[in-house]
């Protein structure tokens, strides 16, 4: 007979708490840390400037995008509808900061001079994209992860090629005891490849790929197509955006590479780094960025959003070579450089060989050095 007093005394088991999807959470950490920073005053801010209207926007949409992830964690919110609240918040706080870049407003500027207000609004905008998705907890991980890793990735594999491209030069510097740029730019220029490369191997090994990982194969006709294509599409960005600038009577862009070559007595080194952009700069940056950073987004991320992470990740690399007291100046320059890096991405994407962005890399930056001397030894007006 069956001992039903082991269930006496006992009560009915309840059902767990239904877990709430991960995604509120992390939004909610992410715009509460957003309005903080927007009540930390940058460098030099006084109260006055504090209660400017635009301070006010960026901490009032800041503060609804907390509201709405906390209610969401709270209540049964339609996910779809606070996505979107979240999505419009993130991008009015990005905007609100960004202007400030344009004027005198300071106030979200911290001492290292970053848009921390920025940065904390793109988990914002990503953990909204995640809820209009419907994208599972599992989904949001593999994606924060994945987009984490490799901007940490892009990230060390500057630092490492700049640290080690220097320390590789400094043996040939001292033994030619010189520090003329015509000789100690090409030669960083080489170094920053060989230890972009040596970076990029370490990595491969890291993530346990072997070479088959690399696409690479001599070009069909119809891929010595899609480079032309490439150049052309670049070259027409870059005309239009020349024109815009001229005339919103914008300041002309211009490079830390054109400005050193200015202040050079020997500009002729710009004249090396032309076979130098398809001997060494393209081949390791796209290795790097497109031939690891894109291709392992590619599970994750789908081509498209590969293509979109990789170039906003290079082009924040490049953030410290165009880095200027004229936030509009840079500004331009870091969209050209995103506009460039979404061009070499959809050509890898489309042509799955990595020689093609190589060629559309090297042939630009080609021509942009050869554009760069000539304006500099005045064979040609500076516009």
């Amino acid at each position: 007979m069956a001992d039903d007093s082991a269930g006496l005394g006992r009560e009915p088991a309840r059902p767990a708490d239904p877990l709430r999807p991960i995604a509120p959470t992390i939004g909610t950490v992410a715009a509460g840390l957003t309005l903080a920073v927007l009540f930390v005053p940058g460098t030099g801010t006084d109260a006055t400037v504090q209660s400017l209207p635009l301070a006010t926007l960026g901490r009032g949409a800041a503060a609804l995008a907390l509201v709405v992830f906390v209610l969401t964690r709270r209540v049964d919110a339609p996910e779809r509808a606070v996505g979107a609240i979240a999505i419009l918040a993130g991008l009015i706080v990005a905007s609100a900061d960004l202007l400030t870049l344009f004027g005198e407003l300071n106030v979200w500027r911290q001492p290292a001079g970053l848009p921390l207000a920025t940065a904390g609004a793109i988990p914002v905008v990503g953990m909204g994209t995640a809820m209009v998705l419907s994208l599972s907890d599992r989904r949001v991980f593999a994606v924060t992860k994945a987009i984490s890793l490799m901007t940490a990735v892009g990230g060390l594999g500057f630092f490492v090629s700049i640290v080690g491209g220097n320390l590789l030069v400094l043996p040939f510097v001292a033994i030619l005891d010189t520090t003329a740029l015509s000789v100690t730019y090409p030669l960083l220029t080489v170094g920053v490849a060989l230890a972009t490369f040596a970076f990029v191997a370490a990595m491969f090994r890291w993530l346990g790929v072997d070479r088959s990982w690399l696409d690479l194969s001599v070009p069909s006709l119809r891929g010595i197509g899609l480079v032309v294509a490439g150049l052309l599409v670049l070259i027409l960005i870059l005309n239009v955006l020349t024109a815009l600038i001229s005339e919103l009577g914008l300041p002309a862009v211009e490079s830390g590479v054109e400005q050193q070559a200015r202040q050079s007595d020997t500009p002729e080194f710009l004249l090396l780094l032309i076979p130098l952009s398809f001997l060494a700069i393209a081949p390791s940056e796209e290795l790097l960025y497109r031939g690891l950073v894109q291709k392992y987004l590619y599970d994750t991320l789908g081509k498209v959003g590969a293509v979109v992470a990789a170039s906003a990740i290079f082009a924040a690399i490049h953030f410290g070579q165009y880095a200027s007291p004229d936030p509009i100046q840079m500004a331009v320059s870091l969209s050209v450089v995103f506009v460039l890096s979404l061009v070499l991405g959809y050509s890898y994407a489309r042509s799955e060989n990595l020689v093609i962005p190589i060629l559309i890399h090297g042939t630009y930056n080609a021509l942009t050095f050869f554009a760069m001397y000539a304006r500099v030894t005045g064979m040609v007006g500076t516009g």
